[in-house]
């Protein structure tokens, strides 16, 4: 009995001397090189249909349903999906279009 008390306490000591000294923050990146000129690629990302060619979460539920609404590629274009309960449900809108500089979604799950 006295053996399982003494693990216990290690194992006890052990999860607090770690937590004292790992990271509290942790930062997680990737990166790709695309060897496409920068307006091409730009004009590819902001239409939300593309996604589909790209998107990992496609991949996850074929038979999720989507719904676009507003015109494609423009500010206010809405793409819905609700799929199965890894992709789940949500919307994303395009919020800022600058030409060939920024695209900024919002994205509500």
């Amino acid at each position: 009995m006295t053996i399982i008390l003494y693990i216990l306490i290690g194992i006890v000591l052990l999860v607090i001397i770690l937590s004292m000294v790992a990271p509290k923050t942790y930062d997680v990146s990737r990166s790709i090189i695309i060897s496409k000129p920068p307006v091409e690629v730009f004009e590819y990302l902001k239409y939300l249909k593309n996604m589909d060619y790209w998107s990992p979460w496609s991949k996850k539920d074929p038979n999720m349903e989507k719904k676009f609404t507003g015109t494609d590629g423009e500010i206010g274009a809405i793409s819905y999906w609700k799929g199965n309960k890894v992709v789940g449900e949500g919307e994303q809108e395009i919020k800022i279009l600058s030409m060939g500089s920024e695209l900024t979604l919002n994205c509500d799950f």
